[in-house]
């Protein structure tokens, strides 16, 4: 039976969340991916209504030039730049039905062989890939098999589908079946989703193929999982893909172990977490303040002496080696005075050295973002990640995270880096390490035995397993959502 969606031959919702139209065929559970490419000319906030947040690589921004729908769309410039979104459940399609489905305007894409998707697994020969063969025709790869088909011209616009219904996959070119295949594999795990480069750029260290690099626009990216969206030919969409309507959420927050808004009266020191049973507890005068926010009415206040607040000891602090792990939050420094500010660690109870420590270092008035973490507990490892100086400025608030990133098809590296408004510092790749699990409260605001950083603090958020961030990003412009 014929399916048209998304435009085509029936009607669908506008792009915008409460559109007018009929309801989105596939429930919000199993949209994926949704990137419209909205944006302004050179932009780089890169908005997927599914709430995920994609790395950035090569400087790749929005484009006015042009766009299938709604006056821009994402550029890429053949060289270096792609759009990367590491591990996570929703690319695991299982044994079901599932639709990767996006427009492209490429501009050799005729004369040059490259990548457009990429969605493989720790086995590369496991997962689906759609390239271009550099002879005119597209080539769907399929675990360890590929088909070649199709006919495509530079500087075209093409709407391409890759749909899998029961064991028949397809990949349709303008809404013509040109490739049909049986495909019964179960995609367990997928180590992320690349755009525009091969899988490998996924891995530690990157390492992105030269000459490969996808050249021209896409736009309306949409994935499914669990939902086939085309199971015949079909009219091409006329209009964007309609927006899920839940609103903002947070994919991983089944992942989440600290999620501190820093709300409340003004001196109040009361420290609410969004997780369940999750209690903090306030020393010196550390306290609510509404003075300064990032977000909401106020914003969590320490002077330097000790202040801090702290949470008792628990296994939700541990991380071990595969386990992913991203610290983050917004800091508003109130000081200029020389020396080094610790402001987050686990705190091991018998001294040493912790799992992960954060902190400012003041030279010259400039505040550079370092992170630390031990896998020993007697000394730091190798995973000392320094930003360059000057980038957490005086009375600015300022987006710092710390995320250790382990992957690769024999994972044997892992990958320790800071970022700055979502810019990355020069990180540090090193062999895999499991950082200690020492008992120890979880302290903000100052680290244990040492200066504590004078500054106001928003939005702090903890969620191991998951390595939020493989490169640039753009930092929320909300606050982080309780669910």
């Amino acid at each position: 039976m014929l399916k048209a969606y998304g435009g085509g031959t029936g009607k669908v919702r506008s792009r915008r969340c409460g559109g007018s139209g009929v309801a989105n065929p596939y429930s919000n559970s199993q949209v994926a991916v949704l990137l419209h490419g909205d944006g302004t000319n050179g932009g780089t906030v890169f908005t997927d209504e599914s709430n995920k947040v994609w790395s950035q690589f090569g400087a790749i921004t929005t484009s006015t030039a042009q766009s299938k729908f709604g006056g821009s769309s994402i550029l890429f410039n053949g060289t270096s730049q792609y759009l990367c979104h590491p591990q996570h459940t929703d690319f695991a399609f299982g044994s079901g039905d599932f639709t990767v489905a996006l427009w492209v305007r490429g501009v050799d894409i005729a004369t040059r062989a490259q990548y457009l998707v990429d969605l493989r697994g720790f086995n590369a020969s496991n997962g689906i890939t759609l390239t271009s063969n550099g002879a005119g025709a597209l080539a769907l790869s399929y675990d360890a098999s590929q088909t070649v088909a199709g006919a495509v011209s530079n500087d075209t616009w093409y709407h391409l589908a890759i749909v899998r219904s029961g064991t028949n996959l397809k990949l349709y070119l303008d809404g013509t079946s040109i490739i049909s295949v049986t495909y019964s594999t179960n995609i367990a795990i997928i180590r992320g989703a690349v755009l525009g480069q091969i899988y490998a750029a996924l891995e530690v260290p990157t390492t992105p193929t030269a000459g490969v690099y996808y050249s021209g626009y896409m736009d309306d990216i949409l994935f499914l999982k669990g939902f086939a969206l085309y199971t015949a030919n079909f009219t091409p969409p006329t209009t964007a893909y309609g927006n899920p309507t839940a609103g903002a959420f947070d994919t991983y927050y089944s992942n989440v172990k600290a999620l501190l808004h820093f709300e409340g009266s003004n001196g109040s020191t009361t420290f609410t977490d969004q997780i369940p049973a999750r209690a903090w507890t306030a020393a010196g005068n550390a306290q609510i303040s509404t003075a300064q926010f990032k977000y909401g009415s106020s914003a969590g206040l320490g002077d330097g002496t000790g202040d801090f607040i702290t949470c008792p000891d628990s296994t939700d602090w541990n991380t071990t080696t595969g386990q992913n792990w991203t610290w983050e939050g917004w800091v508003y420094r109130t000081t200029n005075t020389d020396g080094f500010y610790g402001f987050l660690e686990k705190s091991p109870s018998g001294g040493g050295f912790s799992p992960w420590l954060l902190a400012l270092n003041i030279v010259g008035g400039n505040a550079s973002f370092w992170a630390f973490s031990s896998a020993t507990g007697a000394a730091w490892a190798a995973a000392v990640s320094a930003s360059v100086a000057n980038d957490c400025p005086l009375n600015t608030w300022t987006h710092l995270a710390f995320v250790y990133y382990y992957q690769g098809d024999a994972p044997s590296n892992c990958r320790t880096q800071t970022y700055v408004n979502g810019v990355p510092s020069a990180g540090t790749t090193q062999v895999a390490y499991a950082p200690v699990d020492n008992t120890g409260v979880a302290r903000i605001m100052a680290r244990d035995g040492g200066v504590g950083l004078p500054a106001y603090f928003d939005d702090f958020r903890f969620t191991p397993q998951v390595a939020r961030y493989i490169g640039k990003f753009t930092p929320p412009a909300v606050a982080f959502p309780d669910l």
